[in-house]
């Protein structure tokens, strides 16, 4: 039993030994607890790598336990796990289920927990995340049924860890403190420490990163017994030092982790692919990029996971960089893209949104390479690559458009039909960039490095929220920002330009019509220009194979008060405005305590060619599919027609207008924004207009009335809700950008 308790704790490899080297007495030579210590045993010789020895003892386990029938799914988890060590993973999933299969029939809870997440890791190693994800979450059920707190514990650390993998950072700090309060296991807890130090690191915070390693690396001191979390600990801190270009401490720390390495009996294979990919990393920053090439070459020889991979061969484009081979490097880049888009592959469409801020690392340093190289197209074309991507797989386009390149000429014959600009930003930590489109041009220009920019967008944004305006700070914040986006561009956009803005990062949060024109007479862009906003380059060419709906408008809202939300008092009179723009034989009107989500679904919305909300909103930033519109209580008493829900009724809309509070707001990943707005045209629709921030009931009535004038006096969607935005600014009550700006258009296709 010690010996088993000492197993389960981790990092008591001597303890272990020594208990289960003593013979056991005669009477308990044989049958079920002989069986087991053997179990025991070839459980340690596995972690020690020694494969060999447990092999022998499963073989003796297994002649040991004939007759003890409850032994078999210990005796079968131990196979699968050696057999994941080894790698041979169709080994492991047979004697994983095999064994879950018994542990199940004989009622053994605590081996359930233990087989499913060993399902999960075997999924995990190979990458293939939503299954990971999936049998974890079974362990962890299980294990809450059972209140085997040490289990969840362990549970909660490998979904955190994988939650980092596919880069949701924001659920896996949550699931790691959750953890954390559940162990009292001191190797336990100091790796949670060390993964919280991870994530910190992988978001670029370094300072962070650093405080939490550096804790990690106190606990490992008291707690000699678990030498992996030591050398986490220190090669982790080695890895801010590099990043923080300390490279003099970064060598120091990495002299330090090989020594802790040195020192084990059974070093852990991740772990010195660990410290040969820091070393490599090292030797290029260092100066010495061939002898980084060669310690990468012959890691990649190695039988290396997928993540390490792709990392060896990211530093190896890297190294080609360094030393100006430059056509050795993009075919390393895209051989990173592609080993990327392997891995994403195995994930469900709501996990390759977060996976996607993982692949921007990669995509931002290739598109500075191509740039760097004067290969100003090929930089614009990948950046375009990493946009919309879950959009983009799950349209009517053509699969060959999907996954073909981006046409210059196609875009600037799209653009002159339309007679549109285009500005596509880019941000990234070194410089940023804009590329300006036209029918005629196309052209870079050199924007300040995303760190630069990120601060003033969160002020400017929080100015607009709070109702600020022109003769406030935020008049010559919102100059300062035109100056560094639209001010190098100024000169080759004619005067009331049709622009289409394709943003990166936080610039998803900014309305580029409050951009303040500086000069004699201080104005807001809009004045100037009409504005939307596109998910991607590639989403303003693509040939949508469209079906025409039979049906003009659903119109749906007003719901009442037990949603949860006051009632809105103009929502009703904006749902009668909205639906008078129809015929009445061709629309659908669903109001009161009728408009519900299920009658959403009901309508059959794929049959109209517009729909408009009148109701509140919400946005979820941790999960923003979870964001959803507030309306009357169905017979579930439920009020919230979730993102998630919306992207399951499929659209044919030419528009969809969610007149409601922060139906644009939404977390940003790599590929964009996601929230109401994203699951709207992910379901199908071909634009929509939402709000960035909270949305005034009574000048969204006024602004409407407007806005559907235009539309019906044959304007562009964002040609009519410029002309709404300028009737309603010459209200005294309604100047600021608050009451007109919080509504954009959105293009998704």
């Amino acid at each position: 039993m010690l010996a088993n308790i000492y197993l389960w704790k981790g990092g008591k490899g001597n303890e272990v030994r020594k208990l289960l080297e003593a013979d056991p007495p005669p009477q308990l030579s044989t049958g079920e607890f002989a069986a087991r210590r053997k179990v025991l045993q070839a459980s340690l010789f596995t972690r020690q790598q020694k494969f060999a020895d447990a092999r022998a003892c499963l073989q003796q386990a297994e002649i040991l336990g004939t007759n003890a029938p409850t032994i078999q799914s210990e005796i079968l988890l131990n196979e699968g796990t050696l057999a994941v060590y080894e790698t041979n993973f169709v080994s492991a999933e047979h004697y994983l289920l095999a064994a879950l299969n018994a542990a199940r029939a004989h009622h053994q809870g605590f081996l359930e927990v233990q087989i499913t997440g060993s399902l999960g890791w075997m999924e995990g190693q190979q990458e293939h995340y939503a299954a990971a994800i999936d049998w974890l979450r079974k362990s962890l059920a299980v294990a809450q049924s059972i209140n085997a707190s040490q289990t969840e514990a362990a549970t909660l650390l490998n979904l955190a860890w994988l939650d980092s993998e596919i880069g949701d950072f924001e659920a896996s700090i949550p699931a790691l403190n959750e953890a954390e309060n559940l162990t009292q296991n001191s190797s336990l807890k100091e790796i949670i420490q060390n993964n919280i130090g991870d994530l910190y690191l992988n978001q670029e915070n370094y300072a962070q990163a650093w405080e939490e390693f550096s804790r990690a690396r106190e606990f490992a001191a008291n707690n000699p017994a678990y030498a992996d979390g030591m050398f986490d600990s220190v090669s982790g801190l080695a890895w801010v030092a590099l990043a923080q270009g300390r490279i003099s401490t970064a060598e120091s720390l990495e002299q330090e982790a090989e020594r802790v390495l040195s020192q084990s009996k059974s070093p852990n294979p991740r772990l010195a692919t660990n410290l040969q990919l820091l070393h490599a990393d090292l030797l290029r920053v260092s100066g010495h990029p061939d002898q980084a090439a060669e310690v990468l070459f012959t890691l990649r020889k190695q039988q290396i996971l997928p993540s390490e991979r792709w990392q060896a061969d990211f530093e190896l484009a890297n190294v080609y960089v360094d030393t100006h081979k430059n056509t050795l490097a993009q075919a390393q880049f895209e051989k990173v893209l592609k080993t990327l888009d392997s891995a994403r592959r195995s994930l469900t469409d709501e996990q390759q949104l977060p996976f996607s801020s993982r692949e921007a690392l990669f995509y931002k340093n290739y598109v500075e390479f191509l740039v760097s190289t004067g290969k100003q197209l090929d930089g614009f074309r990948v950046a375009d690559r990493l946009r919309a991507r879950t959009l983009k797989e799950h349209t009517n386009s053509s699969s060959a458009e999907q996954i073909g390149q981006l046409s210059l000429p196609a875009l600037q014959s799209s653009l002159g039909r339309r007679k549109q600009v285009l500005l596509s930003y880019w941000l990234a930590p070194k410089r940023s960039f804009v590329w300006l489109v036209t029918a005629s041009r196309f052209q870079m220009f050199e924007l300040p490095s995303s760190k630069a920019l990120e601060p003033k967008l969160k002020t400017y944004l929080d100015e607009m929220v709070r109702g600020k305006g022109l003769k406030d700070a935020a008049g010559q914040d919102g100059e300062g920002l035109y100056k560094i986006l639209i001010t190098p561009v100024e000169k080759l956009i004619p005067g009331n330009a049709d622009v289409v803005i394709v943003p990166d990062g936080l610039l998803a949060t900014l309305n580029f019509e409050t951009l303040v024109v500086p000069g004699s007479s201080p104005h807001y862009w809009i004045n100037d220009v009409t504005v939307s906003n596109a998910v991607s380059v590639a989403a303003l060419t693509r040939h949508i194979n469209a079906i025409h709906p039979p049906e003009e408008m659903l119109a749906i809202g007003d719901p009442v008060e037990k949603s949860g939300a006051p009632a809105l008092a103009h929502a009703k009179e904006e749902i009668r405005l909205v639906s008078s723009y129809a015929p009445t034989s061709n629309e659908l009107v669903i109001a009161g305590k009728d408009a519900t989500p299920s009658a959403y679904s009901a309508s059959h919305p794929e049959r109209f060619r517009r729909i408009h909300f009148a109701a509140h909103g919400v946005s979820n930033q941790i999960k923003p599919l979870e964001s959803a519109i507030l309306l009357s209580p169905d017979a579930e008493n439920s009020t919230s027609l979730y993102g998630h829900e919306i992207v399951k009724h499929k659209l044919n809309a030419e528009l969809v207008v969610i007149s409601s509070c922060k139906g644009a707001e939404g977390r940003i990943y790599g590929e964009g924004s996601v929230g109401l707005a994203w699951a709207f045209m992910k379901a199908g629709a071909h634009q929509v207009i939402a709000a960035l921030w909270n949305l005034d009931d009574a000048a969204a009535a006024e602004l409407m009335k407007t806005f559907y004038d235009g539309l019906s006096a044959g304007k562009t969607p964002a040609a009519a809700l410029r002309t709404a935005k300028l009737s309603l600014m010459k209200d005294p009550n309604h100047q600021r950008p608050y009451y007109w700006a919080t509504l954009q258009v959105y293009l998704g296709s």
